[in-house]
């Protein structure tokens, strides 16, 4: 939880200085079919250089891992990345749901986690299971 609060709401610098190299043990290991290798990998690159990213499928398949890896911490920065660097892609709305439930449920920036399940609650390009998620996450978060 201290790491995920560390990347919490934190801006996310406008552009991405990562030297390209740095970037090739993450592609490596996605060239190689190890998705967890590759998110071993890209928090390794993300403590050196905290702006790195990906194409956006990539990205996105970092902050899954990193998630399902229990690494909150480096899933925020991974999403926030994500949407911060590609804001009209069509997975964006799933991302910044499942960013706001991550902080949400983790008690971590409460302000950004109101926005996100807001956008979200009402984004038609979810579903509506979706979209109830999002509602009942900010309807637990205003009981307390």
């Amino acid at each position: 939880r201290r790491r995920l609060r560390r990347f919490a709401g934190r801006p996310v610098p406008a552009t991405d200085p990562t030297p390209p190299a740095a970037r090739g043990p993450v592609l490596a290991a996605l060239d190689a079919g190890d998705p967890d290798a590759a998110a071993q990998a890209y928090r390794r690159l993300l403590r050196a250089h905290p702006a790195a990213s990906f194409a956006a499928d990539v990205q996105l398949t970092l902050a899954h891992r990193l998630v399902e890896r229990r690494r909150y911490g480096d899933a925020a920065l991974a999403y926030e990345l994500f949407l911060h660097r590609h804001p009209d892609h069509p997975e964006r709305p799933g991302a910044g749901l499942v960013l706001g439930l991550l902080y949400a449920r983790h008690e971590v920036a409460p302000a950004r986690a109101q926005t996100l399940l807001r956008d979200a609650a009402s984004d038609a390009r979810l579903s509506e299971s979706q979209r109830a998620a999002a509602r009942r996450a900010l309807d637990d978060a205003a009981a307390g």
